[in-house]
């Protein structure tokens, strides 16, 4: 079962320096056209912490539904940021033998936060109990 505590250190990913080449790659491939600093979902490229508590907390991803992803651009992300992810556990509740699960993920490039991001997902209970 996952474990209780939400008091656990958060999972920090450092992610390589963001290129004007890389944004733009990442603009065409999701057919993004109208942004000025970088498309609004690009911080979808920065969620390796959440697989990590994924990892961490032993779900089995053929028991996992992820339900909401949202975004908070406090300063947004900008070509010469060098993102650090923290990510944290923020809810955990379980009803009718499935678990809810809220990952919030906070964006830094240097002192400043990027943005926010939310996961939400539902980890389904096997015939043999929950993996995690």
């Amino acid at each position: 079962m996952l474990q209780k505590s939400f008091e656990e250190a958060p999972i920090v990913f450092r992610a390589d320096p963001l290129t004007r080449n890389q944004i733009e790659k990442f603009a065409q491939a999701t057919c993004s056209e109208h942004y000025a600093d970088s498309p609004l979902t690009l911080p979808t490229i920065l969620r390796a912490a959440e697989f990590k508590w994924l990892e961490r907390l032993k779900i089995d991803m053929r028991e996992l539904l992820h339900t909401d992803q949202e975004y908070e651009f406090v300063d947004g992300l900008r070509e010469g940021d060098v993102p650090v992810v923290y990510t944290r556990i923020t809810e955990r509740r379980e009803r009718r033998g499935m678990t809810f699960v809220v990952l919030e993920s906070e964006v830094r490039c240097d002192e400043r936060v990027a943005v926010v991001a939310r996961s939400s997902f539902v980890i389904r209970s096997s015939s043999e109990g929950p993996s995690a």
